[in-house]
């Protein structure tokens, strides 16, 4: 038998929710600036390659680099903001383009799993590519610290 959803709970799960998804949002954000903090040491470490290196660090150093600047803007990527998408009923883009009587009707209305719904998609599309900033970053990391011990 089918209950009756309880308003207090539906509000809870909302509240929730949405804080949760926010703090994954936040979190991606923080990964990609420590990313950036890494992709800066490495380019220290291609730094330290120096000149009169043997052309198999120098081609290490290279593919290093190569990586390095993909994984970087694959980080600013992340941290760029999306302003190019759809206003989602509730976000600051779809109030900035809104009239002071459209957003005192929108007060009347309940649109909190539009919002959760649009910010999970933004957080898995900046997670996707954090993700691939990693995985340049550790290529990078290989590569520059087999240049380093090869020369």
């Amino acid at each position: 038998m089918p209950t009756t959803p309880d308003p207090a709970l539906t509000a809870e799960n909302y509240s929730a929710t949405a804080a949760a998804v926010s703090a994954e949002m936040t979190r991606t954000d923080s990964k990609a600036t420590a990313l950036l903090t890494l992709d800066g040491l490495l380019v220290a470490g291609i730094g330290l390659l120096g000149t009169g290196a043997p052309w198999w660090s120098v081609a290490l150093g290279a593919i290093g680099g190569v990586a390095l600047t993909a994984s970087v803007v694959m980080a600013l990527i992340v941290l760029r903001p999306r302003l190019n998408t759809p206003a989602t009923n509730g976000s600051f883009l779809h109030f900035a383009a809104a009239d002071p009587s459209a957003v005192a009707a929108h007060m009347t209305q309940d649109y909190r799993a539009d919002r959760i719904a649009a910010q999970s998609r933004l957080t898995l599309a900046k997670m996707v590519h954090l993700q691939r900033s990693g995985d340049l970053a550790l290529i990078a990391v290989v590569a520059v610290a087999a240049a380093l011990l090869s020369r």
